[in-house]
């Protein structure tokens, strides 16, 4: 396989909604053991992310830390990720999003639908391994998730400024 994996971060801990153990269990130490199978993992750190929380995953040469850019959709990228707003714009534009279910917090089955994969957090490693990650298929959003991000006001390139703005 010889993709970039795109993980977007998302501020559970920092924000009180996961314990850090509970996070280390569910979402740092699946990460941590697909690494033999991806060339390369970034770790798109939300601006209020904790990089210390990820330090595991950070000692490992395939990781980087990154900033999330708009430039990295549209050139065949794989997202990871879970309840994040960049993850629903990468969803209704299109992109390949691989959403991870991480049990406490569902979020709404038309999410999971328009995604390219739902993964169970316990799941990660062995669908990792089984997938031809150039195969898998665009999101298709449907409905829903369109209305969500629908503002008749806003052009595509303000919002994209907005975007932008807000979360870079």
């Amino acid at each position: 396989m010889n993709k970039t994996i795109y993980y977007i971060c998302q501020t559970l801990v920092e924000d009180g909604r996961m314990e850090e153990k509970i996070f280390q269990y569910r979402i740092i130490n699946p990460l941590k053991s697909v690494l033999n199978d991806f060339p390369k993992l970034n770790l798109c750190f939300h601006p209020r992310s904790d990089k210390s929380i990820y330090a595991d995953l950070l000692s490992n040469v395939k990781v980087n830390e990154d900033k999330f850019s708009y430039d990295y959709m549209k050139k065949d990228n794989i997202f990871l990720g879970h309840y994040s707003t960049i993850i629903f714009n990468l969803i209704t534009n299109s992109e390949k999003v691989l959403m991870m279910d991480i049990d406490w917090d569902p979020l709404p089955e038309f999410i999971y639908e328009s995604s390219s994969l739902r993964i169970h957090w316990r799941d990660l490693n062995k669908v990792i391994k089984k997938l031809d990650l150039d195969l898998i298929s665009l999101s298709k959003p449907n409905k829903e998730i369109i209305d969500m991000f629908a503002n008749p006001i806003v052009k595509d390139l303000e919002r994209k400024k907005l975007l932008d703005s807000i979360f870079l």
